[in-house]
């Protein structure tokens, strides 16, 4: 009888880290809302892929939608105008990709709207005699400093 020794080797293992798909630099007007969908896959097919952040801008909402997506609704406002780099971390069941995703958006201010003045004395309609005396407010939107010339 002949003994013979068998060797073998086993990948144990929890496969690949899921990947992200790519998302193109976003741009927004202040005020008005994004909205992009990000999307991320895993090569062994793994279930419980979960999409997150820890540097969200102030007032966005990340909503993990299941199957690997999450959807970014974010309002900026004027005093978020320029650049910001949110990075995005994602996971399956057994482990996280090291390799963030950052996504470039770039928040423009909305169109300068033209300063404005208006009259509150005297009443409209009143009778006019003698000195008059004009009294009148003024606004800018961007608060900057305005004259009445």
């Amino acid at each position: 009888m002949q003994n013979a020794r068998m060797r073998a080797a086993f990948d144990v293992g929890f496969g690949h880290v899921p990947q992200f798909d790519s998302v193109n630099p976003q741009t927004i007007t202040a005020g008005s809302e994004l909205i992009f969908t990000l999307t991320a896959t895993d090569p062994d097919g793994d279930s419980g892929i979960e999409i997150s952040s820890d540097n969200l801008p102030n007032g966005a909402i990340l909503t993990n939608e299941g199957s690997g997506q999450a959807m970014f609704k974010w309002t900026p406002n004027v005093s978020d105008a320029g650049l910001r780099i949110t990075g995005f971390t994602v996971r399956d069941a057994f482990r996280e990709n090291p390799n963030p995703l950052f996504v470039n958006i770039t928040v423009a201010l909305p169109p300068n709207p033209e300063p404005f003045a208006f009259i509150v004395s005297p009443v409209s309609g009143a009778p006019l005699t003698g000195t008059i005396s004009i009294e009148a407010t003024t606004s800018d939107p961007e608060n900057t400093t305005l004259g009445i010339l």
